[in-house]
């Protein structure tokens, strides 16, 4: 029987534990690396977004307010709205007051018809420069019906069904549509509206701070009163500045790279959890398509058509989806159009991300579709 020479064995096993022991030293000189990196380029410690970190003070740059039914709107004379936005005294950016009077006296005298637009930060007009560059101030200038426009940023669906309940009965619309950021409008969950308190806080150098917490860390959909109360959720959910973190918490929070990896999979981790008990497409579909007729309902009711308009994302652009195939189906049952994809490039958004928006040349190419659609849906 023959035995493996000792001496070689020793050898082997040292030089495996010398490789190991050199890809652990790379290993941690790559990390300290990454770590100095990262701190050069104004990365801190404890966070997952840079925009989330804690501030002394909490200084208010709020321009959003909130009705008794929950509506979100403008406030009218805030400073801190962009240049060039004109806030009537419904909190809506447009130079005409939303009331029956006005809106009957300008429709008989010009013998136009009447367009309600609805929808969020797209529609408001973000971020066409100047603003009166975007598709909703093109299509109000340039066309041969009155358009009103009810767009809200950081809005969506429960937002566009409030405003239509108020609003249309009242208005009388000819047509009413929903400009439908498919980006972010497809509700994933129940976003109730709440009673005189805002869609978001804004606090100077600081993220906007939504007034309802996501349902992955927040139960039944519990919102926060006031710009504290939002500020504090935010800090102990996406940092590791809490009141109420732990040793190990503790030690991880004075390390760039430890915060972005501990944080990101306590995030990623938590979404799937809620994932698979709570979501799922066919959730998605109902409550997003449960809302749209419950609009083109009101719509009926007034004698008004309905027509909801899809806008793309910038990841359906870079991926040229076929949008009427890719979205119909939460569109069924109400009138629905959306832009051909190949009309559009990435270049004609600021960003890649969904909360990007377009620049002057995607407000131009939406408003010459939206502005066929209109005068097809009004005189069909």
């Amino acid at each position: 029987m023959k035995y493996p020479n000792t001496k070689v064995h020793e050898l082997q096993q040292y030089s495996r534990m010398k490789k190991r022991l050199v890809q652990v030293w790379i290993f941690f000189v790559g990390l300290l690396a990454l770590e100095l990196i990262l701190r050069i380029t104004g990365n801190k410690p404890g966070i997952l977004n840079s925009h989330i970190y804690p501030i002394d003070t909490l200084i208010s740059e709020q321009m959003y307010k909130s009705d008794s039914m929950g509506i979100s709107s403008y406030i009218r004379n805030s400073e801190h709205l962009p240049n060039g936005y004109i806030i009537n005294a419904q909190g809506f950016r447009s130079p005409l007051d939303f009331k029956k009077q006005t809106i009957d006296s300008i429709r008989i005298i010009n013998q136009q018809k009447v367009v309600m637009l609805i929808g969020d930060s797209y529609t408001e007009g973000c971020c066409a420069s100047p603003i009166d560059s975007s598709f909703a101030d093109l299509i109000y200038h340039n066309s041969n019906f009155i358009t009103l426009n009810f767009g809200v940023g950081a809005t969506g669906l429960n937002q566009y069904k409030l405003i239509a309940d108020k609003y249309i009965e009242e208005l009388k619309p000819n047509l009413v549509v929903i400009a439908f950021y498919l980006g972010n409008d497809i509700l994933k969950f129940e976003r109730p509206a709440t009673p005189n308190v805002p869609v978001c806080f804004q606090i100077k150098d600081f993220v906007w701070l939504n007034s309802v917490g996501p349902p992955h860390y927040v139960s039944n959909n519990n919102y926060f009163k006031s710009k504290e109360e939002a500020y504090k959720f935010y800090i102990s959910t996406y940092t590791l500045w809490g009141e109420n973190v732990g040793y190990i918490e503790q030690i991880i929070r004075n390390s760039v790279v430890m915060s972005k990896l501990y944080l990101g999979i306590r995030e990623k981790t938590t979404r799937i959890i809620w994932d698979y008990h709570n979501y799922g497409k066919y959730n998605k579909v109902v409550l997003t398509n449960s809302i749209l007729k419950s609009i083109n309902k009101v719509c009926e009711k007034n004698n008004a058509k309905l027509l909801v308009l899809g806008i793309p994302s910038p990841k359906d652009v870079k991926r040229q989806v076929n949008l009427m195939e890719e979205y119909g189906i939460y569109f069924d049952g109400v009138d629905y159009k959306c832009p051909p994809i190949s009309h559009f490039s990435t270049n004609d958004f600021d960003g890649p991300e969904t909360n990007n928006h377009f620049i002057n040349s995607g407000h131009q190419k939406l408003y010459q579709f939206l502005k066929e659609a209109i005068n097809h849906s009004l005189n069909d």
